[in-house]
């Protein structure tokens, strides 16, 4: 008698994570009577796991990247703070004003210390732009992860200040000045999983 594996879906919203391999053997024992009896043993023979993450929507900072918040970032990791600042701290009064005098570097650094955070693309600003959805505090263009190559060089593509989604704005990634900051983003993933009982050995 040979068995299969049949996979069941418990639900729509979740996949199998795991499939198990099966082998089968036989053999014979003989019996008191002079007649041998055949047995059949079924083992698993590997398990592997599949882990199936499924994008979520665009997960991005309300507002600009503040002074206070990179003040968090400059004293925990010592990275260099901004020029503007003052014995390692921002102006008083700025802590709610976007971080500025940064370069495409110090913005990556942060995104990533944050927490698996990045900077956002051209078009993901532009759609958040043109659908109402992107909060300013201040008159800065805001770097990007894309990147623009021209005959003059390799630059990176900034949008545009407070009432803008304009996204024409072209800069080294070196470059910095008082009027470019940055926000970040980043994807939300969901795992899958389904109960044990997703599997059935059939006769």
């Amino acid at each position: 008698m040979r068995y299969r594996l049949r996979l069941t879906q418990a639900s729509i919203w979740h996949i199998p994570y795991f499939v198990v391999g099966i082998r089968y053997r036989e053999f014979s024992m003989p019996e008191k009577r002079g007649r041998n009896r055949t047995f059949r043993s079924v083992y698993p023979i590997g398990i592997f796991l599949f882990l199936l993450f499924l994008p979520a929507d665009l997960s991005l900072d309300p507002h600009e990247v503040t002074n206070q918040d990179y003040m968090r970032f400059v004293q925990a990791t010592g990275h260099p703070p901004p020029d503007y600042w003052i014995r390692v701290r921002y102006p008083e009064g700025t802590e709610n004003e976007p971080v500025v005098l940064v370069s495409w570097y110090d913005a990556v650094a942060y995104c990533r210390w944050v927490g698996r955070r990045r900077l956002p693309t051209v078009e993901e600003l532009m759609s958040a732009c043109q659908a109402g959805k992107l909060e300013k505090r201040g008159d800065v263009w805001e770097w990007t992860s894309t990147e623009v190559t021209t005959e003059l060089g390799t630059f990176k593509a900034l949008c545009g200040p407070m009432g803008s989604c304009d996204c024409s704005h072209r800069y080294r990634p070196e470059w910095k000045n008082m009027v470019k900051g940055f926000r970040c983003a980043g994807d939300s993933l969901y795992m899958t999983s389904v109960p044990p009982s997703f599997a059935e050995i059939l006769p």
